[in-house]
């Protein structure tokens, strides 16, 4: 069968050499089709998701990056991915809090957040230390 470009009708002037050249690489076009599947899902649905940890203790009283005192006992947290100031509604499965970004992290690493211990402590219980969170900015 002559290979056709996919504009091309067949001789008849219907689009069945094209059909039957897709079903004669249907494996390949079915390992295109999940690639594509999973780039969508890698983006839209992963997008959101992040890591949230938070504070050690020996951060308590020192100046933040944009300038406060740090406090375990407030609703802050560090962010490298958000602007100083933005409002940030972290959920973790039933539970969610709000907090303001003071900090930055020490590290260029992004999709990660790190809570204040009372923050952390409303979602989570502090021996996990690492949780999948999701955020959505409430207050730009």
């Amino acid at each position: 069968m002559k290979k056709l470009n996919k504009w091309e009708l067949c001789p008849d002037g219907t689009f069945k050499c094209l059909w039957k050249q897709f079903k004669a690489n249907l494996g390949f076009n079915i390992a295109l089709i999940i690639m594509v599947l999973v780039f969508v899902l890698c983006v839209f649905v992963g997008a959101n998701a992040q890591t949230a940890t938070y504070y050690h203790d020996k951060y308590e009283g020192r100046k933040t990056s944009n300038g406060d005192i740090f406090r375990q006992n407030k609703l802050t947290c560090a962010s490298n991915d958000h602007r100083f100031g933005n409002i940030l509604r972290i959920t973790y499965k039933d539970k969610f809090i709000d907090v303001r970004v003071n900090d930055r992290l020490d590290t260029p690493i992004h999709n990660v957040i790190d809570l204040s211990k009372l923050a952390f402590t409303m979602l989570a219980d502090t021996p996990k230390g690492r949780i999948k969170i999701k955020i959505k900015i409430i207050k730009k």
